[in-house]
């Protein structure tokens, strides 16, 4: 996965600033990929699914979940992506209440990270 990941990291998905960007967060078999644009969304998905596919594995659309957060002047918004794998499959749009799970925590658009009772 090392190579994957410095390729993605070389697409400079979420730019923070000038000289800083990150692309994912992998650990094992979980990835998490980030971006400031859906069109770069879907670039480090298609790239992801290339890279995969060469190994003879792919991504399976239905344990994925995608979501963009849209400011507003006094808040912000969940947006749906409608972001496909190059086969056509569709990535589900996380709503607001939803969470995903990451390293044993939940992560919520809405809520943040959310740790269970007695973590640290």
């Amino acid at each position: 996965m090392d190579p994957l990941l410095e390729q993605l990291e070389q697409m400079k998905g979420y730019v923070i600033d000038e000289t800083h960007s990150l692309s994912s967060l992998a650990f094992t078999n979980d990835l998490i990929l980030l971006a400031t644009t859906k069109d770069k969304s879907q670039r480090l998905l298609h790239h992801t699914e290339s890279y995969l596919n060469d190994l003879g594995m792919y991504i399976a659309a239905e344990k994925c979940a995608s979501f963009e957060i849209r400011p507003t002047s006094d808040s912000w918004y969940i947006a749906n992506q409608d972001l496909c794998l190059p086969n056509g499959d569709k990535i589900p749009n996380s709503a607001v209440d939803s969470s995903l799970s990451y390293l044993g925590d939940d992560i919520s658009p809405w809520d943040a990270l959310q740790r269970p009772s007695g973590s640290t």
